[in-house]
């Protein structure tokens, strides 16, 4: 069994940190290709230039080359803090471990660097017939989460802790919490915290399929879920890093005709979590609201004649943004579905509107539909659905006999979006979209769309020729 050091050194064999830019940028010193330390500092070479939309500056911003990352890893370890307007990634220092490193998303310039940090040991390298083999390894990843009017970053690990040759440890997620206002270099985490994954009987190992685990903002905490028998979920509090667990959703008191049954996590409210169910249908936040007592207009209000379900599903979530899908009233086999945005708070309806239902599948693919918003928080989208919360209305950019669906990724705050065209439709073709009415236009062809919109900005995360990753800042116009 190798360790999560020895991971470090074969399979991430050298970092080179590099930042460059027509900004100022500061990076911290890091790792050569050699083993050898390399001193950063500011640069003025030009940066590696991108085929962006016409509403950013292609050769006005930073980048920031992540080498380290293998060429097979799927993995994006890049988030964003929209209200912070700050960038967060990994990298590596030597093999003494990963380190968080945060830029300004306007300038570019480095504000701080975390200490260098181990995770704990991926289950494929403790258990020898694990199922979850494969040649794209399991490695850290980080996050962001708003919580009260303060943005945290959220270095995170999945693996085993304490395994040696008398004990087999426990399977754990692990967390490095900073807030993003922090500064300096080796700055030490505010909360490093362990969370156990158990299932029903408390195992030590429960095994989870890396491929369904979580780690995002809840809306008011960390929220992790993952698959073992069933789902199970726990949230961190980002101030304090306490650690609520909800187990298989049992102890939240979601019905099943009289009987309490397993309920999923998708939020985290400030009074309690949000929680939808495969069994009865509907969501709701125990004890406070009901998917019940806010379904929009033109869905169904009673049980669905196909399954005697509870109607509303949820789709996505984003920070304190819940998207829900609904059977229209009237037939449960229409095209359409009716689409709609809420507060996870008061579960009340932002925006809402009437688009067909997908007609591709649903998984973590890269056509998959995710929920977007822009950095304000007024415009959200999942797939060819686009809201303004705003004006309460919803756009629907679904296709039909004469147009293909386009699947939006990002938007900025003059509701400007960006998206894509199923590649099962056209491969690689990428669309800008206008929110005010509706209006699509075909970009050129090698466009890149970016990861997030942000307040002058925009960020872009392309391969970089095999070796790693390119994180692009690009002004906006």
């Amino acid at each position: 069994m190798r360790s999560a050091k020895a991971l470090l050194s074969v399979v991430l064999a050298g970092a080179v940190l590099a930042g460059c830019g027509s900004g100022s940028s500061t990076p911290a010193k890091e790792t050569g290709k050699d083993g050898k330390k390399e001193q950063g500092g500011a640069t003025a070479e030009p940066i590696t230039e991108i085929t962006a939309p016409s509403g950013y500056k292609s050769r006005e911003g930073w980048q920031q080359k992540l080498t380290w990352l293998p060429e097979s890893a799927k993995a994006v370890p890049v988030a964003v803090a929209p209200q912070s307007d700050r960038v967060a990634y990994l990298t590596v220092i030597d093999e003494t471990g990963y380190a968080v490193q945060v830029r300004n998303a306007a300038t570019g310039t480095v504000e701080w660097t975390g200490k260098p940090w181990s995770p704990p040991t991926p289950l494929s390298e403790v258990n020898e017939a694990s199922s979850f083999q494969s040649d794209e390894p399991e490695l850290p990843g980080v996050t962001t989460v708003h919580q009260g009017d303060r943005d945290y970053v959220v270095a995170w690990g999945h693996g085993v802790r304490g395994r040696d040759e008398l004990n087999s440890g426990r399977e754990v997620v692990e967390l490095e919490i900073f807030p993003v206002d922090a500064s300096g270099k080796n700055v030490t985490p505010a909360h490093r915290v362990s969370v156990p994954l158990k299932n029903d009987d408390s195992d030590p190992i429960v095994s989870a399929d890396p491929d369904d685990l979580r780690v995002r903002d809840g809306g008011a905490g960390l929220l992790i879920t993952w698959d073992g028998y069933t789902t199970y979920g726990a949230s961190v509090d980002m101030e304090t890093g306490k650690v609520t667990s909800y187990g298989n959703g049992t102890g939240l008191g979601v019905d099943c005709d009289g009987d309490k049954c397993p309920a999923r996590v998708a939020a985290v409210g400030a009074d309690g979590p949000v929680a939808f169910n495969d069994l009865r249908g509907g969501f709701e936040a125990p004890g406070q609201w009901s998917s019940q007592d806010v379904i929009p207009d033109g869905a169904s209000a009673g049980p669905l004649r196909a399954d005697g379900k509870r109607n509303g599903e949820v789709v996505g979530v984003i920070g304190t943004r819940l998207v829900a899908r609904w059977v229209p009233e009237g037939e449960d086999s229409s095209d359409d579905s009716i689409w709609s945005v809420h507060d996870t708070k008061t579960g009340r309806i932002q925006a809402s509107t009437a688009c067909a239902d997908p007609d591709y599948d649903l998984g973590n693919g890269p056509d998959d539909p995710v929920v977007v918003a822009s950095p304000s928080g007024r415009y959200v989208a999942y797939g060819p659905v686009l809201f303004d919360t705003r004006d309460r209305k919803g756009t629907c950019l679904a296709g039909d006999e004469s147009r293909k669906s386009v699947l939006i990724r990002a938007i900025r705050d003059d509701g400007t979006a960006y998206g894509g065209v199923p590649s099962a439709d056209t491969e690689g073709t990428v669309a800008e979209v206008r929110a005010a009415d509706g209006t699509v236009e075909a970009l050129p062809i090698g466009t890149e769309l970016p990861l997030q919109a942000l307040k002058n900005s925009g960020l872009f995360v392309t391969r970089n020729n095999g070796a790693g990753l390119l994180v692009t800042g690009l002004r906006s116009r």
